[in-house]
């Protein structure tokens, strides 16, 4: 009898592995690829140890990117609700109907299928998941990877501000927005808004400018003392939120 896995076409093993990386069992895979439970333990293992399937985390392939973008669907959604679980399971339940009723590939499902949870939204400016969207035109409303950020419907208060204070007020917003994925309504001008910007798509970079700036300012003063009081908890939930990150990495990164 010849090797099962020599039948499996790289599609169908990187659907194997985003299926597994999304909570599939190895055990319920084989049924459906006609394979043995074997071939998709090497398949999966292969691509966990040797990253033969999933490519380097450098490589911005569109296999690649939808992998990692899978994965990180299920990492926010697993931790959403707690031990509930219960956003993750409607995102999978959603999965599984669009696969059904409107014959979408795995990729595909999982991409329209994101687009219905504000949790995920913010991930398809960050992954090219293009390739894969069988509705490009749906949800307008979503900023999409390679476009400019759009700004329609924040009002610019076009307000006089100092540095300080538009960093002040991009890295409270940003930490709002990390945390419950609320958008602002208006801006005080065009430079605290592109730090807000900064602080949402780099917040690791914005951290470190915001660090440089409380040292090379702090000189004591009231307006000193407001602005690090104002913006203390939005860093510590942008803090929190990239731990939870580096937690996702290595949780996902660990052989199978």
């Amino acid at each position: 009898m010849p090797s099962p896995q020599s039948k499996l076409t790289d599609e169908q093993k990187i659907e194997i592995v985003t299926r597994h990386d999304l909570g599939e069992t190895q055990t319920a895979l084989p049924k459906e690829f006609k394979v043995g439970a074997t071939t998709i333990s090497k398949v999966v293992k292969k691509a966990g140890n040797k990253g033969a399937i999933r490519g380097p985390r450098t490589t911005a392939t569109p296999g690649t990117s939808m992998i990692e973008f899978a994965k990180r669907c299920r990492s926010i959604l697993w931790r959403l609700d707690g031990k509930e679980k219960g956003t993750y399971n409607k995102w999978q339940i959603r999965v599984d109907e669009l696969k059904r009723d409107s014959s979408y590939t795995q990729q595909q499902a999982i991409v329209q299928a994101a687009k219905d949870f504000p949790a995920l939204k913010r991930l398809f400016r960050e992954y090219d998941t293009g390739e894969f969207d069988p509705n490009p035109d749906s949800h307008p409303d979503i900023h999409r990877w390679g476009k400019p950020a759009p700004m329609e419907g924040i009002e610019n208060e076009k307000k006089d501000l100092s540095f300080r204070e538009n960093l002040s007020w991009a890295i409270e917003t940003a930490g709002r927005f990390l945390r419950t994925m609320e958008t602002p309504i208006s801006c005080p001008n065009d430079e605290a808004y592109f730090l807000y910007r900064q602080a949402c798509e780099q917040p690791k970079e914005f951290l470190g400018k915001f660090t440089q700036v409380e040292a090379r300012t702090d000189d004591g003063s009231e307006e000193a003392r407001l602005a690090k009081k104002s913006g203390k908890r939005s860093i510590d939930e942008i803090e929190e939120m990239l731990a939870t990150l580096g937690e996702c990495e290595k949780t996902e990164n660990a052989t199978p």
